[in-house]
């Protein structure tokens, strides 16, 4: 009787983690929906680079040399040379930035200068710390717009996966690609103020 017990209980619990599972994956898509409904607002920017983070859509058009962020139920757009500074936050702390004016690009907060971005953002390289647990990592947009100066977009959040899981991996490879773009993005901009 008491096995019976045990198994109905098993049963119930899954159940329940299954409607709780569908509820979270329902309350994503509706996100995700009107973040594109936001998004495309813009009809008349079509995305050369695209990524979906955890509660905002960043996109880039080379074409037209802009900027687009979107989140649940707004978007914004931004010319290229309206980029103020790139800045990856891992667990809130400042990792890397790139500023427009004063370039810090590559050189990693807290005096660690070299090592490549990924040995410092979870402490991939090295084996006591590739067992770091990284809860979140975003990447801060700041941005010409005394509106709307400062733009998150979470890559990892609520996570409790160490850094050398396979979604920890590609959550830092794709905020490393972000910060990049946002880096050439500001570089360049320098350049052509230079040569103006």
């Amino acid at each position: 009787m008491f096995i019976i017990i045990v198994l109905i209980a098993f049963f119930v619990v899954v159940w329940l983690f299954g409607l709780v599972s569908k509820s979270i994956q329902k309350d994503r898509d509706e996100k995700v929906f009107n973040m594109e409904a936001s998004l495309n607002k813009f009809s008349d920017f079509p995305s050369t680079q695209r990524f979906d983070a955890v509660d905002s859509i960043i996109t880039i058009n080379e074409n037209l040399s802009q900027i687009a962020i979107a989140y649940k139920d707004y978007a914004f757009r931004y010319n290229f040379s309206d980029l103020v500074e790139s800045e990856i936050l891992q667990d809130n702390t400042s990792i890397t930035k790139t500023s427009r004016g004063s370039q810090v690009g590559g050189a990693l907060v807290g005096g660690v200068l070299a090592g490549g971005l990924g040995a410092v953002i979870g402490g991939l390289s090295g084996t006591q710390t590739s067992n770091t647990i990284i809860k979140s990592l975003s990447l801060r947009i700041i941005v010409d717009d005394l509106n709307k100066p400062v733009h998150i977009i979470n890559f990892l959040q609520n996570n409790n996966q160490k850094s050398n899981y396979p979604c920890v991996k590609e959550a830092i490879d794709n905020i490393q690609h972000w910060h990049s773009i946002m880096s050439v993005i500001i570089n360049r901009n320098e350049k052509k103020v230079g040569e103006g």
